[in-house]
């Protein structure tokens, strides 16, 4: 299991699709998508949800950053 600080990246846009997480704890994961220099939330997640699951769908790589929201 791996820990995040509150603001800390878990992936960002660009990264390789090489894994996906499992959100077991705490509310709300972050997805920021960046579109002309611009940060907008897409989504937040919660116990119970996914993320990073791009790379099952055949994305090589990530298509929005992803940031702690709570530690």
């Amino acid at each position: 299991m791996t820990v995040f600080a509150r603001d800390e990246t878990l992936f960002a846009q660009g990264d390789a699709s090489k894994n996906i997480m499992y959100i077991q704890k705490r509310r709300g994961e972050d997805f920021r998508g960046l579109q002309n220099s611009k940060e907008a939330v897409v989504g937040m997640l919660g116990p119970g949800d996914f993320i990073g699951e791009g790379g099952l769908a055949g994305q090589s790589l990530r298509m929005a950053t992803a940031t702690a929201m709570a530690p």
